[in-house]
């Protein structure tokens, strides 16, 4: 796990779970590898973690059972970060509680795509691409209709590229009480 949690502190510097820390990071990606209907892929170049996807086959279930499961060890591994930056976590955590993977009800069956980073030395090598076909060719090959994933808005126009070169649609901004704007953006498979 310390690969994983490596990649996603340099992939997502400055962002709510990562300013959780390492023991949170590493149980909340332990909960992609362990709980039924999570997904987990890695990249590894020599031995050691390069790139990451995680995501959920029902996200409603599959976070439900991460609650379930996790809720106590990725608390207790919450309180540093809490205690760094008490009013921005503490009101971040409270909606966690109540996450459950924001599908539409226009997708039902889609798979949700949590994650998707790569170390910053393996930039633009096609190592996140390689993930993503394999993600994609998985979710189609067991019958999902497509997949979904929230991303920022305002700022991300590489990421936006990126997803937008994989033939995912932005469909719907969501506006946070926070200011962040994320957009929702979605692939669908041909029947």
């Amino acid at each position: 796990m310390p690969g994983i949690v490596r990649v996603h502190q340099q992939a997502f510097r400055g962002f709510f779970l990562t300013d959780l820390g390492p023991r949170f990071l590493a149980h909340l990606y332990a909960g992609f590898v362990t709980i039924p209907g999570g997904t987990m892929l890695v990249a590894e170049s020599a031995g050691d973690v390069v790139g990451l996807l995680a995501a959920a086959r029902a996200p409603s279930e599959f976070f439900g059972l991460m609650r379930q499961r996790q809720a106590v060890p990725m608390a207790i591994s919450a309180v540093p970060g809490l205690l760094r930056h008490p009013v921005r976590v503490g009101e971040r955590l409270a909606s966690a509680l109540f996450y459950r993977g924001e599908r539409p009800v226009e997708l039902p069956g889609y798979w949700l795509l949590s994650s998707l980073g790569v170390a910053s030395d393996f930039w633009r090598r096609g190592i996140a691409s390689a993930l993503m076909e394999y993600f994609l060719d998985t979710c189609h090959g067991a019958g999902a209709p497509g997949v979904y994933l929230l991303t920022d808005k305002r700022n991300n126009d590489l990421v936006l590229n990126f997803y937008a070169n994989h033939q995912f649609e932005e469909r719907e901004v969501k506006n946070r009480r926070s200011g962040r704007s994320l957009v929702l953006m979605v692939r669908s498979f041909p029947p």
